[in-house]
């Protein structure tokens, strides 16, 4: 027995039944308010979401420089008359508005008791890379909403989760209770940035129940273990996120390894926004979270079966208020599912497939932690492009001109990341252009 479970289990003869800790009590007790508030009808959640909407929005006028004079008008309307028509009055923040505002975006009083700031840095998968801010308080949902997915898809809390993620140094295969039982099963972290050879081997060794992953990742680790003829036995369901995949490939998965593929729509400045239903297959927005919005050129909501670009409103983000977010998807609206949830519908997201990088001795990355490469430069923007097996194009979108220390650090960060001196062209452009319906991708390729 090893020592972990020694210790584990001399912790159960401790005292049973065992109290969890306060963030993980807290988020059990909104799990148990979601499932009352999921069957109201739509008018009344969107009756209470306006409510909080109203006092973020007041909150935020009083206490964000950035939304001091931006939302005056609006925030003086009565609580009991603020509607939806006044809330899509208040303006858009673009990924870019985020990026520029900085520090502006924090509140300067922010509730004690949603405990110590926390700053973190998006991946970058729009191609703008932004800071972001949490607390306590905002954790606190997020766990909730995590918990409301393994319950919804029924997930055995003693089984093992497998987490596909770029780590740190230190940080790869670091240990973590998921569910929400005290002696429930391990997650394990696996990092991503390394060859998908070695993370179908790190995989196999640890046998999880459950995998968590960016989908066009799982397709090539699905593709390995076939030609390879090796893969994890115990594996019952894949949760992916981040990006788009097409249907062909969503059943290439299913197939070659017989495993139910569920999707989570997330961003990093605003955590969960929905998650799969385990019934009609829709995604359901988690709207004691948010206020997710998909609309039209004009700002009009689309009808479902449409397509239009999503606004994000993070409902008790008090730290720093993201208000009608365009978080740069594009996404259809979904029709009621047939489940009996009455939580909003997403169809589908659209535009977040990404490819992989090809090394000259065959190995194949996932290219993640891109990011990096604005901790050497002011870099607002980018896109990286393999044109070939050794050559790269990278398009930068600059806040000024780099010198030649900079750009050469740019490369060097690059070549680090996959361990391979690429020839690296740098090609400065006055923005990068996506195509209707499709989201920014920071790396494209001729190869794969």
């Amino acid at each position: 027995m090893s020592k972990i479970e020694t210790n584990e289990q001399q912790r159960r003869l401790d005292y049973w039944p065992r109290f969890q800790n306060s963030t993980m009590m807290a988020a059990l007790a909104l799990l148990h308010q979601y499932d009352v508030f999921e069957t109201w009808p739509a008018e009344k959640l969107l009756a209470y979401q306006l409510q909080q909407a109203h006092r973020l929005v007041t909150f935020a006028q009083r206490t964000v420089p950035y939304y001091q004079d931006r939302l005056k008008g609006i925030a003086q309307i009565d609580a009991n008359e603020f509607s939806m028509n006044h809330f899509r009055q208040l303006p858009i923040l673009k990924r870019e508005g985020l990026q520029r505002a900085d520090r502006s975006i924090l509140s300067n009083a922010v509730p004690k008791s949603h405990g110590v700031r926390t700053e973190s840095f998006t991946s970058g998968s729009t191609a703008s890379p932004i800071r972001t801010y949490s607390n306590n308080h905002l954790k606190i949902f997020t766990r909730a909403n995590s918990l409301r997915t393994h319950r919804w898809h029924q997930r055995d809390p003693y089984g093992t989760f497998a987490d596909l993620r770029p780590t740190r140094h230190g940080t790869a295969g670091s240990l973590r209770r998921w569910s929400w039982l005290p002696d429930g099963g391990f997650g394990h972290t696996i990092n991503l940035n390394q060859s998908l050879q070695d993370i179908l081997s790190e995989i196999i060794d640890l046998d999880p129940d459950y995998l968590h992953t960016r989908p066009r990742a799982l397709l090539e680790l699905v593709r390995i273990s076939e030609m390879e003829g090796r893969r994890p036995a115990s594996l019952k369901q894949a949760l992916i996120f981040g990006e788009t995949l097409e249907q062909d490939y969503r059943d290439e998965i299913v197939e070659t390894w017989g495993i139910d593929l569920l999707e989570n729509y997330s961003a990093v400045e605003v955590s969960s926004i929905a998650t799969q239903c385990g019934t009609g297959g829709k995604l359901h927005v988690m709207s004691e979270s948010v206020i997710c919005e998909i609309v039209d050129e004009d700002g009009d909501e689309v009808a479902p079966g449409e397509v239009g670009t999503v606004l994000i409103t993070a409902l008790h983000n008090y730290c720093a208020p993201l208000i009608r977010y365009e978080v740069g998807d594009y996404a259809m609206r979904g029709s009621a599912c047939n489940c009996g949830r009455n939580l909003p519908t997403i169809e589908k997201v659209i535009g977040r497939t990404k490819n992989i990088l090809v090394l000259p001795n065959g190995e194949r990355h996932f290219p993640t932690s891109l990011n990096l490469i604005s901790r050497e430069a002011p870099i607002l923007q980018w896109r990286l492009h393999q044109e070939n097996l050794t050559d790269l194009e990278l398009s930068l979108k600059v806040a000024r001109a780099l010198t030649a220390a900079e750009e050469e650090a740019v490369r060097n960060c690059i070549r680090k990341l996959f361990g391979y001196p690429f020839n690296i062209e740098l090609i400065y452009v006055d923005e990068l252009f996506r195509n209707p319906g499709d989201k920014y991708r920071e790396f494209t390729s001729n190869v794969v």
